[in-house]
């Protein structure tokens, strides 16, 4: 997964976003096939927006783009100071199958933020906030929570082992117990989370 930073000339400066303030990720498509974060960046100036909106942007290839990061964004009305924007190349109206390397990607940078929002009430689409069709009836809300849980589930196997003194090692599980991991990493995962059952 490659993260990118560019450069944006916005309108004025971006304020600081109080991350034990965020509540939510919030979840959009920008209802474009195809779109650059640039152009997206003219669409949002255009509409009087100090620049694009969104926190991130990720690209069907899975290339995550950091827009206003950090910062208030303009991607959910009265919700901005909040929450944190994550768009999605794509029109999930129509388009029925998100490619794998962004489903991918969207997993891992809500894994990551999960970690860095402590405060963290709920992942949603936007749609769930305000009066729109966003991110699209296609989009893959609950396989993403799910590939959320099941991490989830997977670190608290980690745990259970680890308490029990059978793991000394649980961070080298976590780095190689994934699919293309060490081991044919997924069923290694598998194993982990039903041995910690019994």
């Amino acid at each position: 997964m490659q993260v990118i930073t560019p450069k944006f000339n916005w309108q004025s400066p971006l304020v600081p976003l109080n991350l034990s303030k965020v509540l939510f990720v919030v979840l959009h498509h920008p209802a474009a096939f195809t779109a650059t974060p640039e152009q997206i960046h003219q669409w949002h100036q255009a509409n009087g927006w100090n620049g694009i909106g969104y926190n991130e942007y990720i690209r069907k290839d899975g290339t995550v783009v950091i827009c206003r990061g950090d910062h208030i964004g303009a991607q959910c009305e009265n919700m901005n100071s909040k929450s944190y924007g994550i768009c999605c190349e794509g029109n999930y109206d129509i388009e029925t199958k998100m490619p794998e390397a962004q489903f991918n990607s969207l997993v891992e940078r809500l894994k990551y933020h999960k970690t860095r929002f402590k405060n963290l009430r709920e992942i949603g689409p936007h749609k769930r906030f305000g009066n729109t069709a966003c991110p699209g009836k296609y989009f893959p809300l609950q396989q993403v929570l799910a590939a959320l849980e099941k991490d989830n589930e997977f670190e608290n196997a980690l745990k259970t082992w680890q308490s029990k003194g059978d793991m000394a090692s649980p961070d080298y599980w976590a780095k190689n117990a994934v699919k293309g991991g060490l081991c044919k990493g997924e069923f290694v995962r598998q194993l982990i989370i039903n041995a910690a059952k019994q």
